[in-house]
């Protein structure tokens, strides 16, 4: 296993999400996920993605995918490391960690009793005679237990997908509970991700913007199912909930809102994206 590359904190930086700002109004809330949507997705082929949970410059872990010869044979390697005191859901044996692909909504919390603290694990390998691991093929959730900046325990998750014969990793998104010693769930991105993201591939329209009274909301209309979108304050707290969007548009009031910054979290199919608004 690679020693953890922690130059990969600065390398990634750019990915975390919430400001601190943000944080700092929050402080007194008893949950709030921080969410970052990595976007695009991150593929790795014989390379490495380190991933700060929290935006302290240290990497809570690093995923890697790498190809190497064994006897003549390449070999198609996934794994992760972590640093010291940090832990991964999953099964213990012979010095490794198996981390568990969890499905969605899966509890992530201090009472579980398969976090691992090893300082590698191993979510696939891809040998000509077969794949092995609980990844190859998969699309799910990492579940993490790490040390924060603030020296406490703190949980996450990070969605990642595997090929089947583990020669492909990609990221996708990751969050965590801002709380220490509070669970998650598995893909639990809270009542709002503080931060324009989302399918890129979603066209979304917002006018005006800024806004004084109405404001119209368009989307591409077309497949995926319904579309609904929820309007949320600085804070993260729903105002106004999943307010239908027909024939690809809707329209929302703001005239007996305060002043200030909030957010649309636009649902389509299963795709989500999240849009500041600035009322006037």
């Amino acid at each position: 296993m690679k020693e953890l590359n922690r130059s990969l904190a600065n390398k990634w930086l750019g990915y975390t999400g919430m400001a601190a700002a943000f944080l700092a109004v929050a402080k007194d809330a008893e949950a709030q996920v921080i969410y970052t949507d990595v976007n695009p997705d991150s593929v790795l082929v014989d390379a490495e993605f380190g991933i700060d949970f929290d935006n302290d410059s240290v990497v809570d872990l690093t995923l890697d995918q790498e190809h190497f010869a064994v006897s003549s044979t390449v070999v198609h390697f996934v794994s992760v490391a972590l640093p010291t005191g940090n832990q991964l859901i999953g099964s213990g044996f012979s010095g490794y960690v198996y981390p568990a692909a969890l499905a969605s909504g899966a509890a992530i919390d201090p009472g579980n009793v398969n976090f691992h603290s090893y300082n590698a694990g191993v979510l696939g390998e891809g040998y000509p005679n077969g794949n092995y691991g609980n990844w190859p093929g998969k699309t799910a959730f990492l579940g993490c237990r790490f040390v924060a900046a603030d020296g406490q325990s703190h949980y996450g998750w990070v969605k990642l997908a595997v090929s089947g014969n583990a020669g492909i990793c990609t990221v996708m998104g990751f969050g965590y509970e801002s709380q220490p010693n509070v669970a998650i769930a598995a893909g639990d991105m809270g009542p709002a991700s503080i931060a324009e993201n989302g399918s890129s591939d979603l066209k979304v329209a917002i006018a005006p913007n800024p806004v004084l009274d109405n404001v119209s909301i368009s989307i591409d209309a077309s497949g995926e199912g319904p579309s609904t979108v929820t309007l949320l304050n600085s804070l993260g707290e729903v105002l106004q909930k999943d307010t239908p969007i027909l024939g690809g548009h809707c329209m929302i009031n703001m005239s007996n809102f305060e002043p200030g910054v909030y957010f649309l979290r636009i649902h389509k199919g299963d795709r989500v994206i999240t849009r500041t608004l600035t009322k006037l």
